[in-house]
């Protein structure tokens, strides 16, 4: 039996545990897929689309496999059209990956769709396929065997996965930092230990972005002259922020703000060491923060 393993190129990891499990569980199997690194695997030197259209045309079983990042990829779903439009006995087996299987758009929601990283549904797979294909199953201790060393390299790829998201699709997002550039305003509030409020400082602040972090340059008093602030913000609009000055007085601290307000307001809360005026001692101080586009918002 030959199977085709359908995969956005930057989840190889699971179509390499694929293979290997296939090869597990079957003598017979031959695995293909486009990024194969093993010797004679994968696409090779040439015409790399007319190498995936033979691979195929010979396939008896093609896997599609989807994650919450791949699941609107187009390549993945061209191959399966290609398999239809062929229009010859081929089974397409969608699977899917910390999904739910109705999130898959609508071409593949018409096949039996199965959870690569859940046990019980890959057993399932696997007793369908013996049947469908009259092999003959491994033992069971074999088969749970298999798929423990399979669900071993799917979680080591989900750990990856949700780091990679966390990192690069939350912290930092360029996307959203982007229209945060320009000129603010902001305001300070100190939070007393009796719980009342003071405004400590109002004054002007300039924001800019990079693909690695949010700036932000607020001119400060006098003796605390320009005070730079650095951090990331999230695609939901969440912004971690640290801040110090370069005056006379060496303020420092840490701003947690939300966006709201159609990116032209955010609030929060900051706390660090500084003090009101040269006079005072620097000391540990907490209280609220309001940043706005226009000056008139800071209320």
């Amino acid at each position: 039996m030959k199977i085709f393993i359908s995969h956005a190129s930057s989840e190889q990891i699971l179509a390499d545990a694929w293979k290997r499990l296939l090869e597990d569980l079957g003598a017979n199997i031959d695995a293909w897929y486009s990024d194969d690194p093993d010797p004679g695997g994968g696409i090779g030197p040439g015409k790399w689309r007319e190498k995936i259209e033979k691979e195929l045309q010979k396939a008896d079983l093609i896997f599609a496999l989807f994650t919450p990042e791949s699941k609107n990829r187009p390549w993945i779903y061209f191959e399966s059209a290609y398999v239809l439009g062929m229009g010859k006995n081929k089974t397409i087996i969608p699977i899917v990956y910390y999904m739910q299987k109705d999130e898959l758009l609508s071409p593949m929601q018409d096949l039996s769709i199965f959870c690569g990283d859940d046990e019980q549904s890959l057993t399932e797979l696997y007793y369908r396929l013996v049947k469908k294909y009259k092999g003959t199953p491994v033992n069971a201790k074999l088969l749970q065997l298999a798929l423990k060393d399979y669900l071993k390299a799917v979680d080591s790829y989900n750990q990856s996965r949700l780091a990679e998201s966390l990192f690069h699709g939350h912290f930092h997002n360029q996307h959203t930092a982007a229209f945060l550039a320009g000129a603010w305003y902001s305001k300070w509030i100190r939070i007393n230990d009796d719980g009342s409020h003071t405004q400590f400082e109002v004054h002007p602040v300039t924001i800019w972005s990079t693909a690695e972090r949010l700036r932000i340059v607020g001119e400060g008093k006098d003796w605390a002259d320009h005070y730079p602030m650095e951090g990331v913000v999230s695609s939901e609009g969440y912004i971690a922020l640290s801040y110090w000055s370069q005056g006379e007085i060496p303020i420092c601290g840490t701003t947690l703000l939300k966006l709201i307000g159609g990116n032209r307001i955010m609030k929060g809360t900051w706390q660090g060491y500084t003090a009101a005026s040269l006079k005072q001692r620097l000391s540990f101080i907490s209280g609220e923060v309001i940043f706005a586009r226009d000056k008139d918002d800071l209320g």
